[in-house]
């Protein structure tokens, strides 16, 4: 190989990396997960955002096709987040004090962005509230998320007070790197 077409091709590829890691830092093949928690004295508001790379977007759009025309019309991204809602719900955990606490789905929604390569990536936002009774003065929280736990794909985790709340002691950032 001749020294300027190792220089080319060295281009290419550190062009083409930089390119993927602006859209997705962890990759085309990651899920991406960000919750933001708004506890209060007796209710807490959850923004729940799933963010699928390209691959996994490749992957679920083939179940969401419905008529296999290779086009995700917007009643078929909403058939298709009816579909995958109930899993999504099953993988989120809050607790207070030692009590589950029941997440309602107040809002949710589904949407196509552009991605790399002329693909495009989905992304789907739930705001869900649940309501408790604090045992104690000072109610602990906690929180799990087992979706996807299999895939690489960053998970952020942000808890806000509502107004009139303090939150200390906290294992989750105060503000977050993507403030979804």
């Amino acid at each position: 190989m001749g020294g300027a077409f190792r220089w080319l091709l060295l281009a290419a590829i550190t062009i083409g990396a930089f390119v993927e890691v602006s859209a997705h830092p962890l990759g085309n093949f990651t899920i991406n997960h960000f919750v933001r928690i708004e506890s209060g004295a007796a209710a807490a508001r959850v923004r729940y955002v799933v963010d699928l790379a390209e691959i996994p977007t490749f992957q679920e759009s083939q179940k969401a096709d419905l008529d296999r025309d290779g086009n995700l019309t917007e009643a078929e991204l909403n058939a298709y987040l009816d579909q995958v809602t109930p899993g999504y719900f099953a993988g989120l955990k809050l607790m207070v004090d030692g009590a589950p606490v029941t997440l309602r789905l107040t809002g949710k929604s589904i949407t196509k962005q552009p991605g790399a390569a002329g693909l495009f990536t989905l992304r789907i936002v739930y705001e869900l509230t649940g309501e408790f009774a604090a045992a104690t003065a000072t109610p602990r929280f906690r929180f799990e998320n087992t979706n996807s736990v299999d895939r690489a794909g960053w998970r952020e985790i942000v808890v806000a007070p509502a107004s009139g709340v303090n939150v200390f002691d906290s294992t989750a950032f105060g503000g977050g790197v993507t403030d979804d």
